[in-house]
């Protein structure tokens, strides 16, 4: 059992020392299970009131327990933190007494700016364009022949070396193999590795058009909340 002295000054381990506040006496350690010592501090039970998952602590209270008469309860004060209304963003804040939630705080903002687009937003959101193209790049895969092939940049960049090869008349095996993207050695004759480079060449390409026509429709987005929800990586804006 865990005590509270009369003074409301917590007692919460037996390693913590009370000094009784008319006698000067200290207390510790196994005080707090002698009933005479506990009588002699004036203590009370104390209930610890556990904490609400999820919401911050703001600090303790000691309070009377209503679930023992006679006694104290330890409970955490939460802080619930109020948003911005959308479409705006806190610029400070103000802690008061929680309305909806006797005994609590509640933080909200005390004074908000409306959002805009700057232009560093604007280059911000290119930037995302930017990464997820580069990420789908480095993904990429195109069918040719009813096969699935690797189209990342080092598949690129490993085709264009054998056909600069070819084109140079350097002796290139003919069919040559080349591996999919399951690892299955495919044959390809010259003109079939020329048509996969193309076709590669062709994907990306076309990943590098999209972003621009996405950069293209972020542009265009007048509304300031429209423009922070859109989500560049989102597949609809790349089909």
């Amino acid at each position: 059992m865990l005590y509270v002295a009369a003074t409301d000054t917590a007692i919460l381990a037996p390693a913590q020392k009370y000094i009784h506040p008319q006698t000067g006496e200290v207390y510790g350690g196994s005080d707090y299970a002698d009933a005479a010592k506990i009588a002699e501090i004036g203590a009370v039970p104390l209930r610890i009131v556990p904490a609400v998952g999820g919401l911050e602590i703001f600090g303790y209270a000691v309070e009377d327990d209503e679930l023992t008469p006679g006694g104290k309860k330890y409970r955490p004060i939460h802080i619930r933190v109020e948003a911005a209304a959308t479409g705006f963003d806190a610029a400070t804040f103000e802690t008061v007494d929680d309305p909806n939630n006797a005994g609590d705080k509640l933080t909200r903002p005390l004074t908000t700016t409306a959002w805009v687009i700057s232009a560093d937003d604007l280059a911000a959101k290119n930037n995302e364009v930017n990464v997820e193209t580069g990420r789908r790049l480095g993904i990429l895969t195109v069918v040719y022949n009813g096969w699935t092939f690797q189209a990342g940049p080092s598949s690129r960049s490993n085709i264009t070396g054998v056909l600069t090869a070819i084109s140079a008349g350097i002796t290139v095996a003919d069919p040559f193999l080349w591996r999919d993207a399951d690892n299955v050695g495919r044959s390809l004759t010259h003109a079939q590795l020329i048509a996969l480079g193309g076709t590669m060449l062709a994907a990306a390409d076309a990943l590098y058009n999209k972003s621009w026509e996405i950069k293209d429709e972020i542009a265009a987005i007048v509304s300031a909340t429209d423009f922070r929800s859109f989500n560049v990586a989102a597949d609809e804006h790349w089909v």
